[in-house]
């Protein structure tokens, strides 16, 4: 993969209009803390002033950190390698371009043993001047944030819908390529022919290559909205924050910090953890089964403040994959798991790598103008 990306490297703060939080679910006790499956990225600017692309990644089977990590450095790769033609590109050219670089993701995790068996959602959004261009598979949603008349408040709305087996469009697909939508028990799951397992409950993925051959596809839905002065925020999250809040209490949060984006992220995720403990705790039978998703929110606040002109990338969480093997080495296919984690961090090494020799070429591009001048 081409092109230089910067990693955390923090923002000034009087550019805070682009930001992201996360926090890790729990499992049988607020306090139990689970691996973070989720990963998020921002990637500001992505083309020159103005612009930038966030996007979150919600994983789910066993490893799927390894898939949504690996997946948005890929992902966020990609969108910088066709900066340009997101930025100047016709519109045909664009919806093509979002596409092709979720099915090159999706490829390019073939690589990870993870692949098989787990999966990820990814949502991205893309603000270029005056156009919003976003890209889903699965249900991790985007929501546009309009400003009331008389500036009472924050209107909110969908920007995507979730990809579930239950929409006849994608269950259609699913059954004519062989596989199965089943409810029992409740939510609509996608599994194969003779699956045991018990499926996926989203029809559009990343990875999940065991379902590929039935109908689980990677082609993101791709929308595009052109925005206008009413518009003031986007918000791209993992379900983790939308299970529990509506559109309008994310809208209403991010209102109330509307002069830092990463401010109104944090806050975003703090309530819906705040849902989520309350939830579990309602009851003692609850608090024994207790469970809190990973909870992973974006925020972008309209117009993008963003003045730099070299591409920087930001993940969270913000720790990188850890190699210690303990804990994969007492499960089926410790060996293969360690060797997608090394790819993983080898990966994310080499765009640390690519920033530090990025940065001096830029540095010493500038002390050779300075000195022509």
């Amino acid at each position: 993969m081409g092109g230089c990306l910067a990693v955390q490297q923090p923002m000034p703060a009087a550019e805070q209009t682009v930001g992201a939080a996360s926090c890790h679910g729990a499992r049988g006790a607020p306090s139990n803390a689970k691996v973070n499956q989720d990963c998020a990225f921002v990637l500001s600017p992505l083309h020159g002033p103005g612009t930038c692309a966030v996007g979150v990644l919600d994983g789910h089977g066993a490893h799927s950190e390894l898939i949504s990590r690996y997946g948005a450095l890929v992902l966020a790769q990609k969108l910088a390698d066709c900066g340009s033609v997101l930025a100047t590109g016709r519109a045909h050219t664009i919806r093509e371009r979002l596409s092709r670089c979720f099915l090159e993701t999706d490829k390019e995790l073939q690589r990870l043993a993870a692949y098989e068996t787990s999966g990820a959602t990814a949502t991205i959004a893309v603000v270029v001047g005056s156009s919003l261009w976003v890209a889903s598979v699965g249900d991790s949603r985007c929501m546009l944030a309009t400003c009331k008349a008389a500036h009472r408040g924050w209107d909110a709305a969908a920007v995507t819908f979730d990809h579930k087996p239950s929409l006849t469009t994608e269950a259609t697909r699913i059954e004519k390529s062989g596989g199965m939508v089943v409810t029992d028990g409740g939510s609509a799951r996608v599994v194969g022919p003779q699956e045991e397992s018990m499926g996926l409950m989203v029809s559009r993925a990343l990875g999940d290559g065991y379902l590929k051959a039935f109908g689980v596809i990677a082609e993101p839905e791709v929308v595009h909205h052109r925005l206008n002065g009413r518009d003031v925020a986007v918000v791209v999250a993992s379900d983790g924050v939308w299970e529990l809040l509506s559109e309008e209490q994310v809208a209403r949060i991010a209102s109330e910090h509307k002069n830092s984006a990463t401010s109104a992220a944090e806050a975003i995720v703090a309530a819906a953890r705040t849902k989520w403990d309350a939830e579990g705790s309602l009851t003692l039978d609850r608090l024994l089964r207790f469970y809190r998703d990973d909870i992973t929110a974006t925020v972008v606040l309209l117009p993008v403040g963003v003045r730099v002109t070299s591409p920087r990338l930001q993940l969270w969480p913000d720790a990188q994959i850890s190699l210690d093997a303990d804990r994969s080495a007492s499960q089926d296919g410790g060996s293969s798991v360690r060797t997608d984690r090394e790819q993983v961090v080898a990966l994310e090494t080499s765009i640390r790598s690519q920033l530090k020799s990025s940065v001096q070429t830029l540095h010493k591009a500038r002390e050779n103008s300075e000195v022509c001048m």
